[in-house]
């Protein structure tokens, strides 16, 4: 039998969603649903309470199976982010 010397490191596949939702929780605005329905393609099907729910990471909501959404709010908050730094600067 061979001998295995280094043992394979196990890789956390959840690791890009526990970060996107670390930029949501920092930067998404309080006013995060309508920008995030106006920035959703057109044949896309979805809902402000949808959006919420996944925000929230409420209980039955599958995270992974609306990736989509989670990229949405990620923009949302990014763009957020951005505008704040810009006011910021725009102070000093």
């Amino acid at each position: 039998m061979t001998k295995i010397k280094i043992k394979s490191k196990t890789i956390d596949v959840h690791s890009h969603v526990k970060k996107a939702f670390a930029i949501i929780d920092c930067f998404l605005p309080k006013t995060y649903v309508e920008k995030v329905l106006e920035k959703a393609p057109e044949g896309m099907k979805i809902y402000s309470g949808l959006v919420r729910n996944v925000r929230n990471r409420t209980p039955g909501i599958n995270v992974n199976n609306h990736v989509q959404i989670v990229q949405l709010l990620v923009e949302v908050a990014k763009e957020n982010k951005k505008s704040i730094e810009n006011l910021k600067k725009s102070i000093k």
